[in-house]
């Protein structure tokens, strides 16, 4: 049986346009906006995809989420996404929510402060292996999730990461808000405040 969340996909499709259906089981965990051709790239991996070509990274290296679909709104040639992870497994990976600044420290756009912060939240942690999660600077209260490489599926990442694509960004801004800061799989071994 398919979790309600796949289903919401499906049935969004069905009604407004042409999606692509991973079977895997698992929870939507966030949304991308990417180029035709980064989706056919996910399409054919059944998972997401590093590229090191990022222009915008706040946060680090990784692949970047938004909490609602179809956040960024692009025009031709780009597919709205949405991804999905074992939630059990997400549970279990360390997360890190990173203010703009901490102490006298500017943290975003800045990795090396942003090491040195996780690294306080926890000595513990596989720094590569923490999914952090921040507001978009500029963008108010709208949040974004950084999955680092080392959690991609082609990194041996243990998260299970499927992605579903359209075209249709109506459809993807009907699916639900996945809201980090109660949801408990993205609360459990989370440390920080954003």
């Amino acid at each position: 049986m398919l979790p309600i969340s796949k289903l919401m996909v499906l049935a969004l499709a069905w009604i407004g346009g042409t999606i692509t259906f991973s079977t895997q089981a698992g929870d939507i965990i966030g949304y991308r906006t990417v180029h035709d051709k980064q989706a056919a790239h996910y399409e054919a991996a059944g998972t997401l995809t590093f590229d090191e070509n990022q222009h915008e990274i706040q946060l680090g290296k990784g692949v970047y989420l938004t909490a609602r679909g179809g956040y960024w709104r692009k025009v031709h040639e780009y597919s709205y996404c949405a991804v999905f992870v074992n939630t059990a497994q997400l549970s279990a990976v360390p997360k890190a929510w990173v203010p703009e600044k901490h102490g006298r420290s500017r943290l975003w756009w800045n990795q090396i402060n942003i090491s040195r912060y996780i690294r306080s939240l926890d000595k513990g942690w596989d720094l590569t292996r923490v999914i952090q999660i921040s507001y978009i600077q500029g963008h108010g209260r709208e949040l974004q999730m950084l999955i680092p490489p080392n959690l991609l599926n082609q990194n041996g990442g243990e998260l299970e990461i499927t992605v579903t694509c359209t075209k249709n960004r109506r459809a993807m801004t009907r699916m639900p808000t996945i809201d980090w800061m109660k949801e408990s799989r993205c609360r459990m071994n989370a440390k920080g405040q954003p």
